[in-house]
């Protein structure tokens, strides 16, 4: 029981981070297109802090989705002995590649690729559809599980 919950709490982290992450993705982009109202040294500061913020909660997301397919495979395998009793393998599956290829695609940004960044929005928005499917489908899976 006690994998359930970390896989609950594991998913419920990676959503927030996602809103997280989407919310200072937004005002990154905004305040280096449009620059907010402020004095450039204050924007430039608010910018570094933003990036800091989202780095550090795009590490923690790929760790926790990383965690959750552990969860996943481990617990599945020990229940049933075997894989691919529901489509929340695949999603699963679909999810982890989708946000590890908005980190690869957050890396060339980093390094001055203009093209990742729409490879990263791309992956993103794949990722908010991914998880929705993989909070529906893994409700259905955890009820298998329960008593």
């Amino acid at each position: 029981m006690w994998l359930w919950r970390a896989a609950a709490w594991s998913m419920g982290g990676a959503m927030v981070a996602y809103v997280i992450l989407a919310g200072s993705g937004f005002f990154i982009f905004r305040w280096i297109r449009q620059p907010a109202n402020l004095p450039e040294n204050q924007r430039r500061g608010a910018i570094a802090t933003l990036a800091t913020v989202h780095l550090g909660f795009g590490i923690l997301m790929v760790l926790l989705i990383l965690f959750l397919l552990a969860i996943g495979i481990v617990g599945t395998l020990g229940h049933f002995g075997n894989l691919g009793h529901s489509v929340h393998l695949p999603v699963g599956i679909v999810t982890v590649q989708l946000t590890l290829m908005s980190a690869w695609s957050a890396i060339q940004i980093l390094q001055g690729k203009p093209w990742a960044r729409q490879v990263h929005l791309i992956c993103n928005g794949g990722i908010a559809i991914a998880l929705l499917l993989a909070l529906i489908s893994g409700w259905s899976v955890v009820q298998k599980y329960l008593p």
